[in-house]
């Protein structure tokens, strides 16, 4: 064999082994490092600010309703009609941290039912707000203290009132959930 080709060789075989030597003494082990991190937000408070009120109706011998809108204005139909009282929306307060995304959810599918308080007859009706799904807490500064975000959530109700109902005053409640995102 020719003395090129020989050196050729051996240097091959040196490179080949220098690689199997270089591979040999690679790490059995490594070691990464990842990062944690939490942010602490300010909790969410919500806080009945207006009970929901239908004031006075007088019924007949046909049923009908009775319902609030979000401004507080009633609207009456069928047998039901306007007799004075108390009128107000609902509205509740959540505070939170600001500029935070927010669910509003109304517990039990906004279905209300209000008692009679002496004759325990029921009425049944709806609540709904504008504000229920997807919504955002203000900037800082609009809620009670500085550091919260505030959400104001009207609500308005309709109520089914039977024909001739009993004479009553009748109560009931209603609840809305508010969730951070």
């Amino acid at each position: 064999m020719n003395t090129s080709r020989k050196l050729l060789i051996a240097g091959a075989g040196a490179l080949g082994a220098m690689a199997l030597a270089s591979t040999a003494s690679a790490q059995a082990s490594a070691t990464g490092t990842g990062t944690a991190s939490v942010q602490v937000i300010q909790p969410l408070t919500i806080a009945d600010t207006s009970d929901l009120s239908f004031g006075r109706v007088t019924t007949s011998g046909s049923s009908g309703t009775v319902a609030i809108n979000e401004s507080g204005a009633r609207t009456v139909t069928g047998g039901v009609t306007e007799a004075g009282g108390t009128l107000a929306k609902g509205e509740f307060t959540a505070n939170g941290e600001p500029n935070q995304a927010v669910t509003v959810t109304l517990v039990g599918g906004g279905t209300l039912t209000v008692t009679g308080t002496a004759s325990s007859a029921t009425l049944t009706g709806t609540f709904d707000s504008s504000k229920k799904g997807a919504q955002t807490l203000g900037a800082a500064g609009t809620g009670s203290g500085a550091a919260f975000g505030k959400l104001v959530i009207p609500v308005s109700a309709s109520l089914t009132i039977p024909a001739n109902a009993t004479s009553d005053s009748y109560t009931g409640t209603y609840q809305v959930k508010v969730d951070y995102n």
